[in-house]
């Protein structure tokens, strides 16, 4: 009787440490939406000017943070493709 109740609780454990793709996409989706949409308005802003100093900064922190997200997001949705197999 104590292996079983042992068993059950080792599937619970397992069961609580899958991930939750779906919200951990939908969230990173949100993310990269909102850089995207700031990184488009300034570069619209900028109109093809080249800046130099802060606003270059800004401009490649913003850049830099929508190429983190998709690969993260990429990577997401490849985890959560091999875990379904």
């Amino acid at each position: 009787m104590l292996t079983e109740n042992y068993g059950a609780e080792e599937m619970k454990v397992a069961e609580r440490c899958q991930p939750d793709y779906e919200t951990m996409i939908a969230r990173l989706l949100e993310r990269l939406a909102r850089e995207a949409k700031m990184r488009d308005a300034l570069l619209e802003y900028l109109k093809g000017k080249t800046v130099d100093g802060k606003m270059a900064e800004l401009v490649g922190e913003i850049v830099t943070r929508c190429n983190s997200f998709q690969c993260e997001l990429d990577g997401l949705i490849k985890r959560q493709e091999e875990d379904k197999k």
